[in-house]
């Protein structure tokens, strides 16, 4: 098998440039629009599972692995810069969730309380506590 070195990737050989904060902060707060605004307007992303459930695997208003990941890069973001527009796009999105009832557990269903956990551990919010709980067991 040959390996090629880095510099034979077209994407990794462009130009390197220095990307000023403002800007990557910018870069950032528009990649999360766009993500939790994103919507699967023909139907062509949602997954029809046996047991009747309809999972959303493109849109942002779902409780799946992918829902998990974003949070906690979002999460990630928010301690290191201190933005509350993003903490409060987790805690809408955890609040959203509760109000429509649980989901089914799964291991794909379980990433997003990994932010919810440190959520708590910051906040000590006590409407927390039970979902975190139940699905620890």
């Amino acid at each position: 098998m040959k390996v090629w070195p880095v510099k034979h990737s077209p994407l990794l050989r462009q130009p390197e440039r220095f990307i000023a904060r403002n800007e990557l902060q910018a870069l950032i707060q528009k990649v999360t629009h766009n993500l939790v605004n994103i919507k699967d307007e023909s139907g062509q992303f949602l997954l029809r599972l046996d047991d009747g459930r309809v999972i959303d695997t493109k849109g942002w208003n779902g409780w799946e692995w992918t829902h998990g990941v974003g949070l906690y890069g979002i999460y990630q973001y928010y301690q290191q810069t201190g933005d509350t527009a993003m903490r409060d796009i987790i805690d809408g999105w955890f609040a959203d969730r509760f109000a429509e009832g649980a989901t089914t557990k799964n291991v794909n269903t379980m990433a997003p309380f990994l932010t919810l956990a440190y959520r708590y551990e910051e906040t000590g919010n006590p409407a927390y506590l039970p979902w975190l709980d139940s699905w620890a067991e």
